[in-house]
């Protein structure tokens, strides 16, 4: 600051400076130099009439530029000339807040449960001020399926707004501000469409100060906060120049890989007795109720049992005649894939329920029986397949998938093939 000769103002009782004008920057009062950095007060002549003591109180604000020599930890100077006098302000130190995000998901076992994810936000060590602006962006791999309901958000800061785009399978959650001790949780669930590998990766980018207004165009560019220079500007990330000073952004990844479930072994020797173990309770079927299917030409008519999903498989072995529904895929009557299975041969060694299955043909009907209606399904496929071919594929609309054994080796006492028909549902009566 200076003063100079050139106007006047008379401070009484209750008196005030006059309000300068800093529109022009050419010929403004106060006058402004060097993109902003320096900046002249013209107060005229000032004389008091009170007979006390007054005070000239000038307030404005400054911005600390977006530029490469201001990051964080280092400090600022400001000078003060007022005639004769000059005074050094206290140092400013830079402050900015640093990001940290952190990804992982459950174990897999089976394509048939869902995989739990987990992203954990927080500032690091070294950040020192309060975030704004965070925005985290989840790239659901193809071949998954999110669950919109699944989605739980927690920890301490507060979520300003969350948005799944089905068209580019992307979860976006945004906080307008992340203070410096807050975090924040996620979790969701995604099931498998297709395959059983991939890497999933999330990222997060924030800014240095609060919401500003943005610039029209494809993406939002910080606002220019000041008519004196353009790296007037809050801190964020630039997608540009990814390794320059607005390196605000993290990313973070896992990867997921898992077997396909195995189907059961559905069928004993023929003609010969197979002695059984005491069923274990932890392996103990699931009675369904009046659930029962009927298979017309192939004479089946049998009731259906839930068989729980256990070490990537299940254990079918004391179905005995009766028919199993695979826990884990769709819930026959209900949308998606049913997996429902039965023995080829018993244990003594007599044909099973599903000893035919073999010749069910395209627009066969299969009918559950449930809640005194009958859903009706139609062939639309009958394969004999590896044993090795996963069979377990997601479905949007209600589908069976009825497997069995077949081709019996003797030498390795086992069966060399899978029998597998696959039927939608057609009408409900």
């Amino acid at each position: 600051m200076r003063a100079n000769n050139v106007s006047s103002s008379t401070f009484g009782t209750g008196g005030a400076c006059d309000t300068l004008d800093g529109t022009d920057p050419a010929t403004s009062n106060p006058l402004i130099e060097n993109s902003g950095q320096n900046i002249t007060f013209d107060f005229g002549d000032i004389s008091n009439t009170s007979g006390s003591s007054q005070i000239i109180r000038v307030r404005y604000t400054i911005i600390v530029l977006d530029i490469a020599g201001n990051q964080d930890g280092d400090t600022l100077t400001n000078t003060l000339t007022w005639g004769p006098k000059v005074t050094h302000a206290p140092e400013v130190e830079i402050v900015e807040p640093d990001m940290t995000i952190q990804k992982s998901a459950s174990s897999c076992t089976t394509d048939i449960q869902p995989v739990v994810f987990a992203i954990e936000l927080e500032h690091s060590l070294e950040s020192t001020a309060d975030a704004f602006d965070v925005v985290v962006t989840d790239q659901i791999p193809d071949g998954l399926i999110y669950d919109p309901t699944s989605l739980v958000v927690g920890g301490s800061a507060t979520l300003s707004d969350s948005n799944y785009n089905s068209t580019t399978n992307t979860l976006t959650l945004t906080w307008n501000e992340f203070r410096l001790i807050e975090t924040a949780i996620v979790t969701f669930e995604a099931t498998y469409a297709e395959t059983f590998s991939f890497v999933n990766i999330a990222s997060v980018e924030w800014t240095s100060l609060e919401i500003d207004p943005a610039l029209p165009g494809p993406r939002q560019v910080p606002v220019q906060r000041s008519p004196y220079n353009p790296n007037s500007t809050e801190r964020w990330y630039d997608p540009a120049a990814p390794a320059g000073v607005d390196n605000y952004e993290m990313s973070a990844s896992v990867t997921v890989a898992c077997d396909p479930p195995v189907p059961p072994e559905t069928g004993f020797a023929p003609e010969r007795v197979t002695e059984l173990p005491e069923q274990p309770l932890g392996k103990a079927y699931v009675s369904l109720g009046d659930l029962w299917i009927e298979i017309p030409s192939l004479g089946v008519r049998t009731t259906i049992a839930g068989v729980p999903h256990m070490e990537n498989s299940w254990d079918v072995s004391w179905l005995w005649d009766q028919v199993g529904w695979l826990q884990g895929t769709a819930f026959p009557t209900w949308a998606g894939n049913s997996a429902i299975t039965a023995h080829v041969y018993l244990s003594d060694g007599t044909p099973g329920p599903f000893v035919d299955l073999h010749k069910l043909r395209s627009g066969d009907q299969i009918i559950i029986h449930a809640y005194r209606q009958r859903y009706i399904y139609e062939v639309r496929s009958s394969r004999i397949l590896s044993p090795r071919v996963d069979i377990f594929t997601q479905e949007e609309y209600p589908w069976l998938t009825l497997i069995t054994c077949r081709g019996y080796d003797e030498g390795t006492d086992s069966y060399r093939y899978r029998v597998v028909v696959r039927a939608v549902q057609i009408k409900i009566e």
